[in-house]
């Protein structure tokens, strides 16, 4: 599984609730070799009509 997979799925899990930001943030951070609070996840709330959140890969 690739970096952009795995964060497309901590995303969904994000959307669904099944995952919580911060762990989110965490995780993400080690995907992608940076610190968690970098990620924009740490205070990440979604709702239906807000645009996906674009990670650089």
């Amino acid at each position: 599984m690739g970096d952009h997979e795995m964060l497309s799925i901590l995303e969904e899990g994000l959307k669904n609730g099944r995952i919580s930001p911060h762990l989110a943030a965490y995780i993400a951070g080690e995907i992608l070799d940076i610190e968690a609070h970098e990620t924009d996840y740490v205070d990440w709330s979604w709702t239906p009509d807000e645009v996906e959140i674009a990670v650089e890969t």
